[in-house]
């Protein structure tokens, strides 16, 4: 394995948040920057296939492993963070989530609930892309 010396410099994200995209489902606490975790993952996992995270808390390893086109395996023992993971590591297709809204929306609408059609966290704050 080849050793890289991390500057400092290099890892300054001041500007840069860490909950934006997939990251920005839930403030997790304790959780690394999801740039960091994808420099560390391009430096030191070049070689494997396989990323294992025993302490997978809200899976910002797993998501950024499997960017890069690796297997990614996460275990927690808090089932929070493990249902956090899961999400954010789960790819909806755009359509089917519009469906799902679609679907909810008229469920509300048959309750007499009065539900604005731009009232939709769901939509706003999950990225499919990245």
């Amino acid at each position: 394995m080849k050793i890289n010396r991390i500057y400092y410099e290099d890892y300054d994200f001041l500007n840069k948040k860490a909950s934006e995209g997939r990251n920005a489902i839930h403030d997790y606490p304790a959780m690394f920057h999801y740039m960091l975790v994808s420099d560390l993952l391009k430096i030191y996992g070049e070689n494997c296939n396989v990323v294992y995270d025993p302490f997978c808390g809200s899976g910002v390893t797993i998501v950024e492993s499997l960017k890069q086109g690796k297997t990614a395996i996460g275990t927690d023992i808090n089932p929070l963070a493990l249902l956090i993971s899961k999400v954010r590591a789960s790819n909806i297709e755009h359509e089917h989530l519009e469906k799902i809204i679609s679907l909810f929306r008229c469920n509300l609408l048959k309750l007499k609930l009065d539900i604005p059609k731009h009232c939709c966290p769901i939509k706003s704050r999950i990225n499919t892309t990245g």
